[in-house]
Protein backbone atom coordinates (compact mmCIF):
# COMPACT_ATOMS: atom_id res chain seq x y z
CA UNK A 1 0.00 0.00 0.00
CA UNK A 2 2.89 2.39 0.69
CA UNK A 3 4.38 1.91 -2.41
CA UNK A 4 1.61 2.18 -4.80
CA UNK A 5 0.89 5.67 -2.87
CA UNK A 6 4.37 6.94 -3.04
CA UNK A 7 4.23 5.82 -6.71
CA UNK A 8 1.17 7.81 -6.78
CA UNK A 9 3.36 11.39 -5.64
CA UNK A 10 6.08 10.67 -7.95
CA UNK A 11 4.21 10.21 -11.10
CA UNK A 12 2.05 13.21 -10.30
CA UNK A 13 5.18 14.97 -9.45
CA UNK A 14 7.07 14.09 -12.27
CA UNK A 15 3.51 15.23 -14.76
CA UNK A 16 3.56 18.73 -12.55
CA UNK A 17 7.16 19.28 -14.09
CA UNK A 18 7.01 18.60 -17.49
CA UNK A 19 3.30 20.23 -16.93
CA UNK A 20 3.44 23.72 -16.11
CA UNK A 21 -0.28 24.19 -15.97
CA UNK A 22 -0.94 21.56 -13.81
CA UNK A 23 0.62 22.78 -10.86
CA UNK A 24 -2.18 24.53 -8.48
CA UNK A 25 -2.67 28.74 -8.31
CA UNK A 26 -2.60 31.29 -11.11
CA UNK A 27 0.12 31.14 -14.18
CA UNK A 28 2.05 33.56 -15.31
CA UNK A 29 4.28 33.45 -18.52
CA UNK A 30 6.80 35.73 -19.46
CA UNK A 31 10.45 37.61 -19.35
CA UNK A 32 12.27 38.64 -16.50
CA UNK A 33 12.86 42.74 -17.49
CA UNK A 34 14.32 43.63 -14.34
CA UNK A 35 15.57 42.37 -10.97
CA UNK A 36 15.87 44.06 -7.49
CA UNK A 37 16.19 42.85 -4.32
CA UNK A 38 13.00 41.41 -3.03
CA UNK A 39 11.58 40.75 -6.53
CA UNK A 40 11.43 41.46 -10.32
CA UNK A 41 9.76 42.66 -12.88
CA UNK A 42 8.28 40.19 -15.40
CA UNK A 43 6.94 41.16 -19.06
CA UNK A 44 4.07 38.87 -19.78
CA UNK A 45 3.77 36.65 -22.81
CA UNK A 46 1.11 34.39 -24.26
CA UNK A 47 -2.04 33.90 -22.62
CA UNK A 48 -0.61 35.56 -19.52
CA UNK A 49 -0.41 39.02 -21.38
CA UNK A 50 -3.84 38.51 -22.67
CA UNK A 51 -5.44 38.14 -18.80
CA UNK A 52 -3.34 40.89 -17.56
CA UNK A 53 -1.48 43.84 -18.77
CA UNK A 54 2.05 44.02 -19.84
CA UNK A 55 4.23 43.67 -16.97
CA UNK A 56 3.36 42.82 -13.73
CA UNK A 57 5.75 43.25 -10.34
CA UNK A 58 6.42 39.97 -8.86
CA UNK A 59 7.48 40.07 -5.20
CA UNK A 60 10.57 36.98 -4.85
CA UNK A 61 12.42 35.92 -1.84
CA UNK A 62 15.09 34.17 -4.17
CA UNK A 63 15.32 36.82 -7.02
CA UNK A 64 19.49 36.70 -6.71
CA UNK A 65 18.63 33.07 -8.59
CA UNK A 66 17.07 34.83 -11.70
CA UNK A 67 18.46 37.33 -14.06
CA UNK A 68 17.16 40.11 -16.80
CA UNK A 69 16.33 38.08 -19.78
CA UNK A 70 15.49 34.85 -18.16
CA UNK A 71 11.83 32.74 -19.25
CA UNK A 72 10.17 31.81 -16.27
CA UNK A 73 6.86 30.36 -15.20
CA UNK A 74 5.39 31.63 -12.18
CA UNK A 75 3.15 30.41 -9.82
CA UNK A 76 0.57 32.79 -7.78
CA UNK A 77 -2.21 33.16 -4.97
CA UNK A 78 -3.39 36.22 -6.28
CA UNK A 79 -2.84 39.35 -8.31
CA UNK A 80 -3.47 42.98 -7.08
CA UNK A 81 -4.79 45.30 -9.63
CA UNK A 82 -2.45 48.03 -9.55
CA UNK A 83 0.01 50.41 -11.93
CA UNK A 84 1.38 47.74 -12.72
CA UNK A 85 0.01 45.17 -11.15
CA UNK A 86 1.97 43.13 -8.29
CA UNK A 87 1.64 39.61 -7.18
CA UNK A 88 3.96 37.27 -4.69
CA UNK A 89 5.02 33.89 -6.36
CA UNK A 90 4.65 30.61 -4.77
CA UNK A 91 6.98 28.74 -7.04
CA UNK A 92 9.10 29.86 -10.09
CA UNK A 93 10.03 27.55 -12.84
CA UNK A 94 13.17 28.38 -15.22
CA UNK A 95 12.13 27.52 -18.68
CA UNK A 96 14.99 29.31 -20.20
CA UNK A 97 18.13 30.85 -18.97
CA UNK A 98 19.15 34.13 -20.69
CA UNK A 99 22.58 33.23 -23.34
CA UNK A 100 25.52 34.75 -21.27
CA UNK A 101 27.34 37.42 -23.21
CA UNK A 102 30.94 35.51 -22.95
Amino acid sequence: MILLITCMIAGSQQQSDNNPAADPGLLLEGEVEQVGTNGFILGLTAASKEQHSDMIRVGYEESHKIQAGDYVFVWCDYIRESDPPQTTAVKLKMKQRRESDD
